[in-house]
């Protein structure tokens, strides 16, 4: 008899489009530096920051990349500390797109809505990772491990 499947699809669910989504609020982004750049002023002093903003997005890519890896990873293998650094990265994440919409130098609208979008599925997504780790920590001793 096999032992029953404890990794939840909803987390799963979240991590495949937030994937997706990512994508997009990289493409977006950066489109938008190169508009921020060629129409809104900014002064020889603050150039900096626009590269900072810049280096950010690939930050972000990078954690992105290695937090929904990690997410996913330990969802499907229903292990917990795969899981337990999918939270721990999902930290810097939250921090980097709070930073995104309230501290950069200009903040537009989109940014605002991208980035609120990009929090939400981060909040969701540590939630459900709490739950499925709660799960796999209930089960019956020697199902699935």
């Amino acid at each position: 008899m096999s032992a029953p499947i404890r990794s939840s699809l909803p987390l799963q669910v979240l991590l495949f489009f937030n994937g997706w989504f990512d994508a997009l609020l990289v493409l977006v982004s950066l489109a938008m530096y190169i508009w921020k750049a060629s129409v809104l002023p900014f002064p020889p002093e603050l150039e900096g920051f626009l590269a900072r903003d810049v280096a950010l997005v690939f930050g972000l890519v990078l954690l992105e990349y290695s937090r929904l890896f990690l997410g996913s990873r330990g969802n499907k293998t229903e292990r917990i500390a795969p899981l337990l650094w999918f939270l721990l990265l999902s930290l810097p994440a939250l921090a980097v797109n709070i930073y995104f919409m309230l501290l950069q130098l200009y903040v537009t609208r989109l940014d605002l809505i991208l980035n609120a979008t990009a929090l939400g599925f981060v909040c969701a997504e540590i939630l459900l990772a709490l739950l499925t780790i709660i799960t796999f920590l209930t089960a019956p001793a020697g199902v699935g491990q």
